[in-house]
């Protein structure tokens, strides 16, 4: 443990910051493995999801984004549009509902991603994230 605490406070220093770069994810474990914390490390995205053919897809997807007019504040007053912002609130809501009941402890964030995205599909909407300013998921 006293290795540990010595460890944790030369990170303050340049040059431990730059050993911990470095350091593979297994060699941070190891030098972490007596820490008195829960160490979460980045695991792998085992595959990006296909999107059924029926699911209609974002503008984003075919179309460059105009990174200017995201600058822009956009102000929606139409019926139109608050209809449809109603509609993706209750949808994120119903979501956010079935993944939040199968959620224990051990799930990975993939799983979640994958829970998430089968409830989005099922219901015929774009998972909005994927591919959005080039996010592959």
């Amino acid at each position: 443990m006293q290795a540990l605490t010595q460890f944790v406070k030369s990170l303050r220093h340049k040059k431990a910051l730059n050993k911990l770069v470095n350091m593979s994810d297994e060699q941070i474990s190891s030098a972490l493995a007596n820490a008195p914390f829960n160490v979460i490390m980045p695991g792998k995205v085992t595959k990006l999801y296909d999107i059924p053919t029926c699911v209609p897809q974002p503008y984003y997807l075919t179309q460059p984004l105009d990174h200017r007019r995201s600058l822009l504040r956009q102000v929606h007053m139409s019926e139109t549009a608050l209809d449809g912002m109603r509609e993706a609130g209750a949808l994120a809501r119903h979501v956010l509902q079935v993944v939040a009941n199968k959620v224990e402890e051990g799930i990975t964030t993939e799983e979640i991603d994958l829970l998430v995205y089968k409830e989005v599909v099922k219901c015929g909407a774009y998972p909005s994230p994927l591919g959005y300013k080039l996010f592959i998921f």
